[in-house]
């Protein structure tokens, strides 16, 4: 049993430690922030400092310790919250397929709105240059009710 919490301390540790590679952002920030002496090497006791009055995310009871339950519990959790957002964003990509709202994508209406999709400047052509762009998928573009559908 103590391997088993050990096994999993390494694991969450590597896992927050994957921020800490980042070369800006969030983790250069924490890098920063962790290394009090500035000599741009985060030693034991730097490293060990930020986390003494934070609990592991997945330390669900609070008692400073982390069960293989509570980290089985708390990947659920991530899980159904992942789950649900791909979820929303599926909804939303149907809808905006679905251009005569009949809870159906035809081929046709999948062509449209790739079509409308890849159309950046919405001038009912494609132009050699949105064609040759890579495509979001998108975002905030939806289809409906152009080009006479």
């Amino acid at each position: 049993m103590k391997f088993r919490r050990i096994a999993l301390m390494t694991a969450l540790l590597a896992i927050s430690t994957a921020t800490l590679a980042e070369p800006n952002g969030h983790g250069k920030r924490m890098f920063d922030r962790m290394d009090a002496d500035g000599d741009s090497y985060i030693s034991f006791d730097e490293f060990k400092q930020p986390g003494k009055d934070r609990r592991p995310r997945a330390d669900l009871d609070g008692n400073g310790e982390v069960t293989q339950e509570e980290v089985a519990q708390h990947i659920a959790d991530k899980s159904a919250e992942m789950s649900a957002e791909i979820e929303k964003k599926a909804t939303r990509h149907f809808e905006r397929m679905d251009m005569n709202d009949d809870g159906v994508v035809t081929k046709d209406e999948a062509r449209e709105a790739a079509f409308y999709r890849m159309d950046k400047d919405q001038n009912g052509f494609l132009s050699a240059e949105e064609l040759k762009r890579p495509h979001s998928g998108g975002k905030g573009r939806g289809g409906k009710g152009r080009g006479g559908a």
